[in-house]
């Protein structure tokens, strides 16, 4: 990935993600994505009864908006990884909104040796390519905290699908626990994938 010019001079600065919670709610009282240049991004993350979102204002104070392919769940089958998402740069009036980036949990690409990475493709040249990964993660996080709300409601379900997922090749990838591995050196963790995909 190339990093804009602009960001070259904030070497070694990363961004920061903050979330302060009330006490006995655990309700999110605010949160903040600060830029390495200091620029705070307030996020909002809606997890909605279609798809999920992370709408925000970039550091270009353009509106954005990640969005994912469904309703994220991980119980009746559904999987989290198999969730895409798509990056769409808002724009005022009802006019069409572009996308700027878009991301899947797997490339499509698996062998006997290797598994599948996760694959971000940066559309736009113009936009900011740490804000695109840094809100990108956010949204991961809120998403991975949906699940184990999720958890906690249905362990039941949720572990019936893990048990389904992981009778596949992804899915063992996704839902791996440590135990698959203990007794395989690091070549027999590739050759144990099997060839069942999905």
């Amino acid at each position: 990935m190339t990093v804009p010019s602009s960001a070259k001079s904030a070497k070694n600065k990363l961004w920061t993600y903050t979330v302060t919670r009330a006490r006995k709610t655990n309700v999110v009282k605010s949160e903040a994505l600060i830029s390495p240049f200091g620029k705070q991004i307030s996020c909002t993350y809606t997890h909605g009864p279609t798809h999920e979102s992370l709408s925000f204002q970039g550091t270009d104070d353009r509106n954005y908006e990640w969005r994912s392919s469904s309703h994220l769940s991980t119980v009746n089958g559904s999987r989290y990884d198999v969730l895409r998402h798509a990056l769409f740069l808002v724009t005022s009036n009802n006019g069409p909104e572009i996308i700027v980036a878009d991301h899947t949990h797997w490339d499509g690409f698996l062998t006997m040796v290797s598994c599948p990475d996760e694959a971000l493709y940066i559309r736009s040249q113009g936009v900011d390519a740490t804000m695109i990964v840094a809100t990108l993660q956010v949204l991961k996080d809120w998403e991975m905290e949906s699940c184990r709300e999720e958890r906690r409601k249905d362990p039941v379900g949720v572990e019936m699908t893990a048990a389904d997922a992981r009778m596949r090749d992804l899915g063992r990838v996704a839902y791996w626990r440590e135990s698959d591995f203990n007794s395989y050196t690091g070549a027999e963790v590739g050759q144990s994938l099997g060839s069942s995909v999905g």
